[in-house]
């Protein structure tokens, strides 16, 4: 099975074009070939991998300037050219002809907006979780948080799977602009361990509020450990005392965060150098070598 795109898209077996030959577009061709798609290139210059690909024909390659009508019979351009009026020409071209696109050193100018309109549209649960992982990237905020939150709240109970996607992707994506909405569902018990994930979104935030709702929900035991997390990210310095008994909670995933939060509020935290395990290990004795004993047989007369 091909690996996918990284915004999600389903690219094989469709015609994909990349404007430019940067080291950027190199990045971008080998993630759409390894998805399996069929990949034209036009750009004037290009780097030695891209020559090499040419020249094994795993793609098509145009040596020249960009013109319109190249987006003809295209399913997804990306424009990655060192000339931004050369990209904001290939975004417009392909916005009219309703093409999806993406510029590559501009993530907050990829076609979000497209995914964020079809993902009220869908109906497959599935199909939707995917959009919405597609989501779950900080390039789509603010805009993506609030059409996430309506997709939560109408998301049926059953619908698991897809309610735990998103309250992954607002952990992301949610900023103070919807601070009220957050501090709504973190509160609310029908959101079960979904719950968990919204509190996390808690700690994106510079809202006061956003802190004084993770330190009330310290007293709610399925969120507790997630509440924990979120003040260490805010570094809540009034938190601290809260956070103490903690530390001897009978879950140990919850005492190592609520040291770790102590830790961040407190300014100890000190950069940990990871040793390998071969230094690791008490080192052993070099071995002595033993001369095997050799052996002579005499023959009988």
């Amino acid at each position: 099975m091909s690996a996918p795109f990284p915004v999600f898209v389903e690219v094989s077996g469709h015609s994909c074009l990349v404007v430019g030959g940067s080291r950027t577009a190199e990045t971008k061709i080998r993630s759409l070939l390894a998805s399996g798609a069929s990949v034209r290139v036009i750009a004037p210059q290009g780097t030695a991998v891209i020559e090499q690909w040419a020249r094994a024909r795993k793609i098509s390659w145009e040596k020249r300037l960009f013109e319109p009508q190249d987006l003809k019979s295209t399913f997804f351009v990306v424009a990655a050219t060192s000339v931004q009026k050369t990209n904001e020409l290939v975004v417009q071209e392909a916005r009219r002809r309703g093409i999806l696109c993406t510029i590559a050193e501009a993530p907050d100018r990829c076609d979000f907006h497209l995914l964020l309109e079809w993902l009220p549209q869908v109906q497959d649960s599935y199909i939707k979780e995917t959009i919405v992982r597609a989501l779950s990237v900080p390039s789509a905020k603010p805009f993506a948080a609030p059409i996430l939150i309506d997709e939560l709240r109408k998301a049926e109970p059953s619908q698991m799977l897809l309610k735990l996607a998103i309250g992954n992707a607002l952990s992301v994506v949610a900023d103070d602009s919807v601070c009220d909405e957050i501090i709504e569902l973190a509160e609310e018990p029908k959101h079960g361990k979904v719950r968990q994930l919204i509190v996390l979104a808690l700690g994106n935030m510079k809202d006061p509020r956003a802190t004084e709702t993770a330190m009330r929900l310290l007293d709610d035991e399925v969120v507790a450990g997630h509440a924990i997390m979120a003040l260490g990210r805010l570094e809540a310095k009034r938190s601290r005392n809260l956070l103490k008994p903690f530390l001897q909670h009978r879950r140990a995933w919850i005492r190592r965060e609520a040291k770790k939060a102590v830790q961040k509020i407190d300014g100890s935290i000190t950069p940990r150098v990871e040793s390998t395990f071969a230094e690791r290990r008490t080192p052993r004795r070099p071995l002595r070598r033993v001369a095997k004993p050799v052996f002579k047989y005499r023959r009988q007369a």
